[in-house]
């Protein structure tokens, strides 16, 4: 239901996080947390896990230490995107990527920055697994521009300098 403050979401999508050694973080998510792969990108740089039929529900990308790329939201659909750009632009705000589809996980995709500094994805129709026998995780060459975005460039130079860092361990 639409209150008519912003562009409410349906629910919360996933963290894409960064580290310095993606196949430590994604191992703790796969064999301890138990979670499966949906797609590697570049043997490891990024990975997209899942627990549900939800394509994922966590990225893990390599970055400069542990912190946070961005967090996301699920909407209904394209419409309810395009009402979030009305909304940003309304507020003088506006997307740095997208609307797009990527190919890993095939959703359409916007980004913006929330007033903290840190990377919003709003995105609508994410793939769904519904048959984990036959699901063949997707493996993408970070030559190839696709897994980023399907329709267009890939991602702006902001989009992967920016990780808000995460408390030291």
């Amino acid at each position: 239901m639409h209150t008519g403050a912003g562009v409410q979401p349906r629910k919360f999508g996933h963290p894409m996080l960064t580290c310095e050694d993606t196949s430590a973080t994604a191992s703790l998510f796969l064999d301890v947390l138990g979670f499966r792969l949906s797609d590697d990108v570049g043997d490891g740089t990024l990975v997209f896990m899942r627990s549900n039929p939800d394509h994922h529900g966590v990225g893990v990308g390599l970055g400069p230490g542990a912190g946070l790329n961005h967090y996301a939201w699920g909407v209904e659909s394209i419409g309810i995107l395009a009402r979030l750009g009305d909304v940003l632009a309304r507020n003088g705000a506006k997307f740095i990527w997208g609307p797009g589809r990527h190919g890993a996980g095939e959703n359409i995709f916007t980004y913006h920055f929330d007033p903290a500094g840190c990377i919003v994805e709003y995105y609508a129709d994410l793939y769904q697994v519904w048959d984990e026998r036959t699901y063949e995780p997707g493996q993408w060459s970070l030559d190839d521009p696709r897994f980023a975005n399907l329709w267009g460039a890939g991602a702006p130079p902001e989009m992967m300098e920016t990780a808000i860092q995460l408390a030291d361990t």
